[in-house]
């Protein structure tokens, strides 16, 4: 159906730019919205504000998309109108399963919608802009809860998989700490050993489990230093490094628990075990 919608809403675009009339083959509500279905499912539900909502979406002007959001996934909450004839209304309009067309005023949804001080340099006052729909899914506060938890678990069982299949392929036998944290001693120091208070100078290599290096010290050639124990780093360093003395150098493969959790953090996904080489080269 994606491909047959904006298929056809190519023709329909073209077809409209060859004739005389304002908006061919589009209806208008009592609010001055400009709407045409490609696919009506009536028997199906509608949205209401405050539900959830996942969609396949461009839009633009007339001849040129400003933006495609057509592989877009995280739901949407819907909210009540914020005007006559604005993009909530319209997509109040549909049920699921719906893919549609909607015609609006560009300077109602910059100035209005969007909250912008004044339109973007490319778009005329004026204009009108094409909201190109396919309403996926619906869902209430409720069932995207039970849906993120339901994902959040799957994600929790994977990463032990991942975790022990890593640790199988590369024959590590050494037991976790109570936390989760593996710490396997690739080359021993000869200094004391780091204690929390400590500052410390550390070199790393950041991985996820597949190998692939996701952040280096040694790239910028810049140590990382920080005060052991203070809640500087991720937990895992803080325990990992306090188990290391000055010139070793080990490897910490650590759980998701123990670094960035169920939230990640930018390039770093939701539970994620992290492998760090790591080498302390001096502790003050």
């Amino acid at each position: 159906m994606k491909k047959s919608f904006f298929g056809l809403l190519a023709i329909v675009l073209l077809f409209s730019a060859c004739t005389n009339s304002k908006f061919p083959g589009y209806e208008k509500n009592d609010n001055g919205l400009y709407y045409q279905f490609f696919s009506s499912n009536t028997d199906s539900v509608q949205p209401k504000s405050g539900d959830f909502i996942t969609m396949s979406m461009t839009y633009g002007l007339q001849d040129s998309i400003l933006v495609d959001a057509r592989t877009a996934t995280r739901p949407m909450q819907l909210i009540d109108p914020q005007y006559k004839g604005d993009i909530f209304e319209a997509i109040a309009m549909m049920h699921k399963g719906d893919s549609a067309s909607f015609i609006l005023s560009a300077d109602s949804f910059f100035l209005k919608t969007s909250g912008m001080r004044q339109l973007p340099p490319f778009i005329d006052s004026g204009s009108m802009l094409y909201f190109n729909l396919r309403l996926d899914n619906i869902q209430n506060e409720e069932q995207l809860r039970n849906e993120d938890m339901k994902r959040m678990a799957k994600m929790q069982e994977e990463e032990i998989s991942k975790m022990q299949t890593y640790l199988d392929d590369n024959n590590i036998s050494v037991e976790p700490t109570s936390s989760g944290l593996y710490y396997i001693i690739q080359s021993k120091g000869k200094g004391r050993q780091a204690k929390a208070g400590d500052k410390v100078k550390v070199h790393y290599t950041g991985k996820f489990l597949d190998g692939t290096k996701f952040d280096s010290s040694h790239d910028r050639d810049q140590p990382i230093e920080f005060e052991l124990g203070k809640g500087r780093v991720i937990r895992g360093w803080d325990e990992g490094i306090a188990l290391m003395k000055k010139g070793e150098k080990a490897t910490l493969v650590i759980p998701s628990s123990i670094a960035y959790g169920p939230s990640g953090r930018q390039g770093i996904p939701p539970y994620s075990t992290l492998v760090f080489d790591v080498e302390l080269l001096d502790i003050n």
